[in-house]
């Protein structure tokens, strides 16, 4: 369902937004996202990732972070993709959906924006009526959030500390 909203936002929005995409096509397999890809401009897929070590060029690429997750069953209701992390660390905003764990995180923390049914509207529009100093407030609100809330620090800690006690 992902593809198919970014899909349909693509086609609505050729001059505007272009679809970024990295990862593992599990579900619908490469060829089939190719045939989607390949028929659009604005929409590119680079193929599966390093973590972390692609990061920085990923989120260098990008303005949003689309963490919306519309898998069968309850599992989509209730996740916390890293991606939002992940994001957040590069300071990126999220999109996520409304009534959804993620998007309750997303606002609660202020990482981003929240889209509603209809979802490929409420993206446009959001989109569409995001000024650059709305955006630029948007990025400096995560860039100026502890780095402890997207990188669990102490464990780094803890690893570094028991590698350095090694003979």
């Amino acid at each position: 369902k992902s593809l198919e909203l970014l899909t349909e936002l693509a086609d609505q929005l050729p001059d505007q937004v272009t679809i970024y995409l990295r990862g593992c096509p599990s579900l619908l397999g490469e060829s089939a996202l190719q045939q989607v890809i390949e028929k659009r401009r604005n929409m590119i897929f680079d193929g599966e990732y390093v973590a972390p070590d692609d990061f920085p060029e990923i989120y260098s690429r990008v303005h949003f972070n689309w963490c919306g997750d519309f898998s069968d069953g309850d599992n989509s209701l209730w996740l916390l993709p890293n991606r939002i992390y992940e994001g957040g660390y590069f300071g990126i905003p999220a999109i996520a959906i409304e009534g959804y764990e993620t998007g309750r995180v997303v606002k609660q923390r202020s990482l981003g924006a929240t889209i509603d049914v209809p979802y490929v509207d409420s993206l446009k529009t959001f989109l569409l009526n995001l000024n650059p100093e709305q955006y630029r407030a948007m990025r400096k609100g995560i860039e100026t959030q502890p780095r402890e809330n997207f990188v669990g620090i102490e464990d780094l800690d803890c690893l570094l500390t028991s590698l350095s006690n090694k003979p």
